[in-house]
């Protein structure tokens, strides 16, 4: 079957009933989408509207591709931080050891956002280095960064994150209290 013919069947499962199966459908589109235009998904990184560099970032996200990891790093530099945050995000899903510490640069961002999604990142690295870089947000006061970081320790799974998770199920939130729960199930034994 060619890829021409491979997408008109996935195009007419578009239609169908069931949303689960046009999602599927939509979502397998993408990735042939993005297998056949990296370079003009490069150009919408870098030039394109807000909500086609979106659709791209999901689409390379998707396509977990080799190619895919420099395109994303790309749009971690661009104005929008909407924009970072799915570049920060997608880098995390695919966890690729070379844009490590790129991710660890968007700790630094200005939006408050894009530092949550990297810190969040940092755990999907399964990286034990990370846990110098998260630790320190544990005593940090705002609630979502606070909780980036605790599910990102949950991520990592290292057993010597548990006393400070344990000092997070004493935390007044309850977000945060069955954060440290979760994370405490995924430690690893000694």
């Amino acid at each position: 079957m060619s890829v021409v013919e491979r997408i008109e069947v996935l195009k007419s499962l578009l239609k169908d009933n069931h949303e689960e199966v046009r999602r599927a459908a939509k979502e397998a589109l993408e990735k042939i989408e993005a297998r056949e235009k990296l370079k003009e998904l490069e150009k919408i990184i870098t030039s394109g509207e807000k909500h086609d560099k979106m659709r791209a970032i999901f689409a390379l996200t998707e396509y977990k591709g080799e190619e895919a990891v420099p395109l994303l790093a790309l749009a971690l530099t661009d104005d929008d931080p909407d924009v970072r945050v799915a570049a920060v995000k997608g880098l995390g899903e695919i966890a690729d050891p070379r844009t490590y510490d790129e991710v660890i640069e968007m700790l630094k961002d200005l939006d408050l956002n894009v530092r949550v999604e990297a810190i969040r990142a940092l755990g999907r690295f399964k990286n034990r280095e990370a846990l110098k870089m998260i630790l320190p947000f544990l005593k940090v006061k705002n609630k979502h960064v606070l909780l980036a970081a605790v599910e990102a320790i949950g991520e990592l799974g290292d057993p010597l994150t548990e006393k400070p998770l344990l000092l997070m199920i004493r935390h007044k939130d309850p977000d945060i209290r069955a954060a440290a729960a979760r994370a405490l199930g995924n430690l690893l034994p000694d």
